[in-house]
């Protein structure tokens, strides 16, 4: 990939050395994006603490274990990342579909510089109708070792983390975009929580865009 890139920027560039570096740069930056979802063994598990409190886009400060007691699922949010954005019409809804069986959906926007005001404005735009909450400093994501947007996380009643990973897979493996997925990995690893039935795969790789460093 790295020599494709080279060979691109060296014909917009006369300069080779310059070429070489901006296109090191510009790979490096794309190795995240381009990782497909697929099935990763040994998935971690554990639990979070339900004494953390966030504080959601009108500014109310809520604790996680306000949820607790039904299965939650976390989903990191990106405003500006177009693979986030353009999972939210499935991310909505699998919320509609589960809300009947109690199953708590959190949108998490864990942007060091995001703005309360640009998150409520994102989830208008998107027709966002479930709660989303605001994780300035970070604390539920490294809690939950979340590391891409979008990425999901499926906690059991009692806070227990069953599922990280994808939404589904409609990446495919050389990264191209599937009309439809062919495996649900979020709602599978919902319906196995339901039944209490094990998860698996119990971790995927995400695809979508890294996570801003605080």
């Amino acid at each position: 990939m790295l020599a494709s890139v080279i060979r691109v920027v060296q014909s917009a560039f006369r300069n080779p050395l310059l070429a070489c570096l901006i296109a090191v740069f510009l790979a490096c930056g794309a190795v995240r994006a381009a990782e497909p979802a697929e099935a990763v063994t040994g998935g971690k598990s554990g639990a979070i603490d339900p004494g953390l409190k966030l504080a959601d886009l009108s500014g109310k400060v809520h604790a996680l274990a306000e949820w607790q007691g039904s299965p939650i699922v976390l989903v990191f949010l990106a405003t500006e990342c177009p693979v986030s954005n353009g999972y939210v019409p499935e991310l909505q809804r699998l919320a509609d579909q589960y809300a009947s069986a109690g199953v708590a959906f959190l949108g998490v926007h864990s942007d060091p510089a995001l703005k309360a005001e640009d998150a409520a404005r994102h989830a208008s735009e998107y027709a966002i109708k479930f709660p989303v909450l605001l994780d300035p400093e970070q604390r539920l994501a490294e809690a939950v070792n979340a590391s891409v947007t979008p990425q999901a996380i499926v906690l059991t009643g009692d806070g227990a983390v069953v599922y990280r990973g994808a939404i589904d897979d409609r990446y495919s493996t050389t990264g191209k975009r599937r009309i439809e997925p062919r495996v649900r990995y979020l709602q599978n690893a919902t319906d196995a929580v339901l039944q209490s039935r094990e998860v698996s795969p119990a971790e995927t790789k995400p695809f979508g865009c890294p996570l801003p460093r605080k």
